[in-house]
């Protein structure tokens, strides 16, 4: 047991807090890939939904002074820039 005394001094406790911070960060970082891949796959999967559709003409989707209905944007993003379009013309 004396010839293990050595990890109980500063340097290999500070080694050890080391390890386990670093063990930390690779599990946070390990859940952030994965949700990640799983945004990526609906988004693929949303993707793959619209192409299959039928085509539809573009005046028909978006008529002058009117902003796209909710079930015709696929994204948040989409849904933003129609949401300040939208305060946008109101303004103007």
């Amino acid at each position: 047991m004396r010839s293990l005394r050595f990890l109980v001094s500063r340097r290999w406790l500070l080694f050890l807090a080391v390890v386990v911070l670093l063990a930390y960060a690779c599990l946070l970082l390990g859940r952030w890939q994965w949700h990640r891949l799983e945004s990526k796959k609906a988004n693929n999967a949303i993707i793959r939904t619209n192409e299959s559709a039928a085509p539809v003409p573009v005046d028909q989707m978006l008529r002058e002074g009117r902003n796209p209905d909710s079930s015709q944007i696929s994204t948040r993003s989409h849904r933003r820039l129609a949401n300040q379009r939208g305060t946008d013309q109101d303004n103007s």
